[in-house]
């Protein structure tokens, strides 16, 4: 059954796949010029995680007025606020990103910071993203989890 934090970890993978550098746009780009070219950088992911960051915050917090949409949505189904905080997503998006420290799978055969990506492993890192914020997200009551919040997560 749905509820307000399956939808907050569900929009967030979504921004994973969305967001990740090398599937619809690279920023800064390389030698294939951005668009769709299936490449990545250190920089890139860094820049594409501030980004998410930016972006699931917006939709988080509905600050263009544009996503409220999506938040009732959560509120209709549980009526809890947002379960996954945005910079522990963010901070997710970054170590997740594929070509960053790995690539599952990898075509080139590089699997430890190939900087390199490829659509099939945008799709298995999202799923690792999806695993990883649900697990985080269902475990608010442990104390590892109560720390992160009260320490990292909510303090930023």
């Amino acid at each position: 059954m749905a509820n307000g934090r399956t939808i907050d970890v569900v929009l967030a993978t979504l921004l994973f796949i969305l967001m990740s550098p090398g599937l619809i746009i690279t920023v800064p780009y390389g030698e294939k010029k951005g668009i769709a070219s299936e490449e990545t950088s250190n920089l890139a992911v860094i820049v594409h995680g501030v980004l998410f960051y930016a972006l699931n915050t917006a939709v988080a917090e509905n600050t263009w007025g544009i996503f409220g949409y999506l938040t009732k949505i959560s509120d209709a189904l549980e009526g809890v606020a947002r379960r996954v905080p945005t910079v522990m997503a963010a901070l997710g998006f970054i170590i997740l990103s594929p070509g960053l420290l790995l690539t599952i799978p990898s075509f080139d055969g590089e699997t430890f910071f190939s900087e390199e990506t490829n659509t099939l492993a945008i799709l298995v890192h999202s799923a690792l993203f999806y695993a990883a914020m649900r697990a985080y997200s269902d475990n608010q009551d442990n104390n590892v989890v109560k720390w992160i919040n009260d320490n990292v997560a909510n303090g930023l």
